[in-house]
């Protein structure tokens, strides 16, 4: 055996250690995010979180329909089920002047869908790192902050909430 072959032998021995004691290491947990939905609605950036969204939708036929309920802008069908569509800008207070493009179906208990202006992308912030800031109010629960830009973080579930409250009053 030559020099070479002892000095490989030994790299071979030192690499075998390291690698099964690799397995004796806790392993690191991966980092927590949350994904989101960034979205305009009205004249603001706003983000929803993915674990609220049953579904998004472009374009949907919405059949307006009569009622008392304040923002229902109708109902859409999506795959065999029928939602009432409740306008996003309104809600949030912002102003209408064209048909929404876009809709988001909530996870709930019960279909119900909001609509909106526009779909920006999606953003994935790692949790941890101070880019959420949880302060907010009613129906919006703080601020993400993410490619240089700041977007409102919706409560849709608070939204829901205040839906089933209107019409049960």
């Amino acid at each position: 055996m030559s020099v070479n072959d002892d000095d490989l032998t030994a790299r071979a021995a030192s690499l075998r250690r390291d690698f099964d004691a690799s397995f004796a290491r806790a392993a690191q947990p991966a980092p927590a995010f949350e994904d989101f939905l960034a979205a305009r609605i009205g004249d603001g950036a706003y983000a929803i979180a993915l674990s609220a969204i049953a579904g998004v939708h472009r374009d949907r036929k919405i059949t307006p329909i009569r009622s008392r309920a304040a923002h229902l802008l109708g109902v859409a069908a999506f795959r065999g089920t029928t939602a009432p569509i409740y306008d996003l800008r309104e809600i949030l207070g912002h102003s209408a002047t064209s048909p929404p493009r876009w809709l988001v179906l909530a996870q709930a208990a019960s279909a119900v869908g909001f609509a909106f202006d526009a779909l920006e992308g999606h953003l994935r912030i790692e949790v941890g790192t101070g880019e959420i800031d949880r302060a907010g109010d009613r129906f919006v629960q703080g601020v993400v902050r993410a490619k240089d830009r700041a977007f409102s973080v919706l409560r849709l579930t608070a939204i829901v909430e205040s839906i089933v409250q209107d019409c049960i009053t």
